[in-house]
């Protein structure tokens, strides 16, 4: 048994547990062959989000000889992320997906795909059995901002991503101030 050896201040406490809860902020996207793309989810006005952890899945598929579309197991994107309240830059450069999720991989259980092809057909014939493990990844971000991400897929085929930024929810008053 863990002895209780501060003293709380309840009213504190709930003052500030009627000012917060707990939020997540989805991002997804699918990234064309050879190119790169910037997704961006809006923070909104209700007020700032501190953001905990993030988790982070990604698609790797090439086109396989004879045009048909393989799940290879090779991670083809790399992102950079970006606070948009004054596109402040939060990792320096391009991160490979596959460093920043654990392990994030979203395996497609189709030996094959014929072109043409689309990323609804992979929704319903894919399945992603992998234990999500949460990157650690602290940031207040700013009411009425952005989380703007520019993501490269250096495969010949598309790749889609996902992004769920779990957080805290602070809520402001009129005009975004605490």
């Amino acid at each position: 048994m863990k002895l209780i050896n501060r003293e709380f201040d309840a009213n504190k406490i709930l003052l500030a547990q009627s000012n917060q809860y707990q939020e997540r902020l989805y991002l997804e996207d699918t990234v064309p062959a050879g190119q790169g793309k910037t997704a961006k989810v809006s923070i909104g006005s209700l007020g700032h989000f501190l953001c905990l952890w993030m988790t982070v899945s990604y698609s790797t598929l090439k086109i396989k000889a004879g045009f048909a579309v393989e799940d290879s197991g090779v991670n083809y994107l790399s992102t950079k992320l970006s606070d948009g309240n004054g596109n402040r830059l939060l990792f320096n450069d391009f991160i490979p997906l596959d460093l920043i999720s654990t392990p994030g991989r979203t395996k497609t259980e189709l030996s094959f795909v014929q072109l043409p092809f689309s990323m609804a057909a992979l929704d319903a014939g894919g399945a992603s059995n992998n234990l999500f493990i949460p990157l650690e990844f602290e940031y207040l971000f700013q009411a009425n901002s952005e989380i703007i991400t520019e993501t490269r897929n250096i495969s010949d085929f598309q790749n889609r991503y996902r992004i769920c930024f779990h957080g805290i929810r602070l809520r402001t008053k009129a005009g975004g101030r605490q």
